[in-house]
């Protein structure tokens, strides 16, 4: 040990991060308490790989069935140790780490020089809410642009928060992801999802979003429980096959061939687990998932978009909306902040009693994230109960409304209108505060469509 009182030792490397576009790491420091353990920056290390190899290694060995772990962007700490980030509110201030002079006699390969508030026995005076949020967690790309407008008359605890509970959904999704796999310069797909999700840009260079996550299923927020199965009622037809007449339907909702047969409007429920009835009774066919291919592709004047890749025929299940299911409480808050951005994912399950939960697909979700607003949607939106007991949490699936040909943009009503709806008549938009211009080009368009 050197005599240098401002000198600490590196004990070991316990977490991994990528933060900003930039690798850090959970430091442990020697003869330091777990709760003085820090998150520093790759460039601190100073060349010293030899403790982010070792954390590697210790990473292999707990878990050993999931060794790709080694290249995940998301956080990730070794069994045991201490996350400052996780577990309190105060996050010291960075600090480098430097490599050990030939003075000192210490095993480790690295030290770090303390400022006179990191003295050993001194307490630590910084605080999370001295730090811009913006240094702790990323701001996805689609907000960057406009981040100061969007960020704008909120406080820095509401910004960390916000950004927060971003960056804790694509965690929480982190084993129902799917990978982009790009197989030619315009041209990729989504790994292991099946019917094929194409994604394909021959319009311009844009990338496809960095920050959007593919998954594959439900992802369940802070305060949201998954749905219980034990409060599901089975159904009670006399044999194994169903009529269709099942649960609280009082017509047929599909037809033989698993078209769609209700109302627009007219709730839909499935049987379950809990029913004897086998997967393919015709009462099930949301929850057996999508069974046509679709094509995310760069449109020429609305962004990104989907459109079939066969025919689709009048009354098939296209795609459920997948997302996070948060509470009504938290899509407020979170609307504050997409509202200024002039875009939002969040959709209301608002077929029951009142709205209690929304799902936010605004950084992770399937092909549905991508349906463009039409005023003349050629799908429309129903409420899906086969999994759920609480009649305010349903799924939210779309069905063809109409034919739709291969090569079709497939679209949605992003004010909730569905094509029986004609009986409502639908005033021109105007521009506003809280609108934005439509590009459907459909004879019946609003011309702006509410936010």
């Amino acid at each position: 040990m050197t005599s240098n009182e401002n000198v600490y030792y590196v004990k070991r490397i316990s977490g991994r991060k990528y933060l900003r576009k930039k690798w850090c790491y959970l430091i442990e420091w020697e003869d330091y308490a777990p709760e003085e353990n820090t998150w520093e920056e790759e460039s601190c290390l100073m060349g010293n790989t030899e403790l982010v190899e070792e954390f590697e290694r210790q990473l292999i060995k707990e878990f050993p069935t999931n060794p790709n772990l080694v290249h995940t962007h998301d956080r990730i700490v070794l069994s045991g140790a201490f996350d400052p980030e996780s577990s309190i509110s105060e996050s010291p201030e960075p600090l480098m780490v430097l490599p050990l002079t030939s003075k000192t006699n210490s095993k480790t390969n690295n030290k770090r020089q303390a400022t006179d508030n990191h003295k050993k026995g001194s307490p630590r005076k910084s605080s999370r809410k001295t730090v811009s949020p913006e240094l702790e967690y990323d701001v996805p790309e689609k907000l960057k642009d406009n981040w100061n407008i969007i960020k704008c008359g909120r406080s820095k605890e509401e910004i960390r928060r916000f950004l927060s509970e971003l960056d804790n959904s694509v965690i929480l999704a982190k084993d129902h992801t799917h990978k982009l796999i790009r197989t030619s310069a315009t041209h990729s797909h989504f790994e292991g999802i099946s019917p094929r999700v194409e994604v394909v840009n021959t319009v311009d260079g844009d990338p496809f979003p960095t920050d959007f996550v593919y998954i594959d299923g439900m992802i369940f927020g802070e305060g949201v429980s998954p749905p219980d199965p034990l409060f599901l009622a089975q159904c009670d037809c006399d044999n194994k096959l169903c009529s269709g007449l099942c649960h609280e339907n009082e017509t047929l909702v599909y037809s033989q061939d698993g078209l769609i047969k209700a109302l627009p409007g007219t709730p839909i429920y499935e049987c379950n687990e809990n029913c004897e009835c086998s997967e393919t009774c015709q009462n099930r066919v949301v929850q057996r998932g999508r069974q046509v291919p679709l094509q995310i592709y760069k449109t020429k004047a609305k962004g990104w978009g989907v459109k079939a890749l066969e025919d689709i025929p009048k009354g098939v299940f296209v795609e459920e909306y997948l997302g996070e299911v948060i509470k009504d409480t938290a899509g407020d808050f979170r609307g504050k902040f997409y509202d200024k951005a002039g875009t939002t994912y969040l959709f209301d399950m608002d077929f029951g009693d009142y709205v209690q939960y929304v799902i936010d697909s605004f950084m992770l979700g399937n092909a549905s994230h991508f349906f463009n607003h039409s005023c003349s949607p050629n799908l429309t939106v129903y409420a899906v109960y086969s999994d759920s007991g609480d009649v305010n949490f349903h799924r939210l699936a779309f069905f063809s409304n109409r034919l739709i040909k291969k090569g079709e943009e497939i679209t949605i009503d992003y004010e909730g209108k569905n094509k029986g709806d004609t009986d409502i008549p639908i005033p021109q938009g105007s521009p506003g505060k809280a609108t934005f211009r439509c590009h459907c080009s459909s004879p019946n368009c609003r011309k702006y469509i509410h936010n």
